[in-house]
Order: C-alpha cells, then sequence, then structure tokens
C-alpha cells in the first residue's frame, strides 16, 4: 500500500511461514524499537513452541512514534494456540509481563494489543489482559456508558469458511486511549467468497495530543499500525483507525 510500511517476522525460524505483520503510515509515524517473542518457555528463541500447543506461535509488536499527538504507542499482534489449553493461559500472562516491561518507564503509554486470541470472551487466559488495564469492548453490551459506537451487524469474529460457527475469539485491546467505534466487518468480496474464515475487526480510537517539552527532538525515522488517519468533528489529528484482517489458516486455527 503506498504510503504504508510494516514489520513482522515469521512464527518458525523461516520468515516465509505465518506471521502477524503490523502496518504503520509512514508520515505519521517513526520507528522507535520493535520485536518479536515467542509464546514459549523460551520467548526470546525464534521458532519455539510451548506448554501444550498445537503450533508455534509469536507475537509482533512495535513501539511508534505518533508525531501529530507527540507520543509513543506500543501495538502488539498476536495469534494463540487454538488447542492448548494451558498454552492460552500461559500465553496471557507471558503478554501482561512483556507489556508492562516494555510500558515500565513510560505508565501511560497508548497500547494496543490486537489478535486472534482463540478464546471466548471470559476465557481465563483473557483475564490476565485484564488486570493490565486493557478494555475489551466488544464483549460489552453495546456500550452507551463507554460512549462507543458498536458497528457491524452482530458481534461475531469466526465464521469458518461456510459461516457455520458463530463465535468471538479476535480482539482489539487497548489502554490508554478512548476507543470511539469497535466492531466486526463483513469480509465477503462481490462474488460472495470469504476472505478468511475470521471477520476483520475495525475500531477508531482517540488519542491526547501532547506538546514536546523544552528541547525534545521529535524521531523523524524513514522506518515506521495497522492506522489510518480519518475525519475526526473535534481534532482530526488525534484519531487512529485499526484494523485486523486475520491470515487464511485452516479453520479456527
Amino acid at each position: 500500500m503506498d504510503g504504508y510500511e510494516y514489520y513482522g517476522r515469521g512464527r518458525t525460524r523461516n520468515d516465509g511461514s505465518e506471521y502477524q505483520p503490523i502496518f504503520y503510515q509512514t508520515s505519521r509515524f517513526s520507528v522507535i524499537n520493535k520485536g518479536c517473542f515467542w509464546l514459549s518457555e523460551t520467548p526470546e528463541e525464534a521458532g519455539s513452541k510451548g506448554w501444550d500447543a498445537a503450533c508455534k506461535r509469536h507475537t509482533v509488536w512495535m513501539i511508534l512514534h505518533d508525531r501529530r499527538t507527540n507520543q509513543d504507542v506500543l501495538v502488539l499482534n498476536t495469534h494463540w494456540d487454538h488447542k492448548g489449553t494451558e498454552a492460552r493461559n500461559q500465553s496471557g500472562i507471558l503478554t501482561r509481563k512483556y507489556i508492562s516491561e516494555m510500558t515500565k518507564a513510560s505508565p501511560f503509554m497508548p497500547i494496543i494489543l490486537a489478535g486472534d486470541f482463540n478464546l471466548f470472551p471470559n476465557a481465563e487466559g483473557l483475564k490476565h489482559l485484564e488486570m493490565t488495564g486493557i478494555h475489551q469492548e466488544l464483549i460489552r453490551s453495546p456500550s452507551q456508558d463507554f460512549g462507543v459506537e458498536m458497528i457491524g451487524s452482530e458481534p461475531i469474529t469466526f465464521t469458518g469458511w461456510n459461516r457455520e460457527h458463530k463465535m468471538v475469539l479476535d480482539y482489539i485491546f487497548y489502554k490508554n486511549v478512548r476507543c470511539l467505534q469497535y466492531g466486526a466487518l463483513d469480509d465477503a468480496c462481490a462474488s460472495g467468497r470469504l476472505l478468511s474464515d475470521h471477520k476483520p475487526l475495525f475500531t477508531r480510537l482517540l488519542l491526547e495530543k501532547k506538546q514536546p517539552t523544552e528541547g525534545q527532538e521529535i524521531p523523524n525515522s524513514s522506518e515506521s499500525t495497522m492506522s489510518n488517519v480519518s475525519m475526526d468533528p473535534n481534532d482530526e489529528d488525534l484519531e487512529l483507525e485499526l484494523a485486523l484482517q486475520m491470515s487464511m489458516m485452516k479453520p479456527n486455527e
């Protein structure tokens, strides 16, 4: 896509394997740091498989500097195992640990965590994420209390290739940002063919603009979330759009 670059690594040692890339708009974001950790007992070992998982799984992450709001944003994209109960539970604990470590020096840093978690909304593994203060707007009732506009015909993210399933397994979590819209979109082509066995998720988030401190230099790297700026009735510079489309895999993997 013109104006965008991405970062990602394969979940095995071979980068040609499945991975969850993060796309970012280069005119808005600069890369501060980036990396991967594997969902295993040895998370820094590329291609490692953990606990009772059926497949090798990992998380891609980036810390991006948003030039428009003058702040750093932590973005993570992940895919948890579809079989291993202990693997999913431990993945929640491990993810919380990594997020806590990466934001230790900046406790108010905006955090966005997206992915196919292969877990129902109230599962134990997701409860570990709630301990970081990340919210699950999709599984709440259409939230007038939180001012979130729910989009899409129904809050279903996994349908299978023949739409024989109706499950919520995919989420976009966030912290230290305000959610304006959230929902699952239809992914059928004009021919009726599905792009994936999972529906794409979409959210609009509002960031708080910060002023640079005296002497602060704003990074301007040629490198640089799955983001696209759209019109906001109050301040278009603060708004962030994110979309999550899971890759084509065997159903429910």
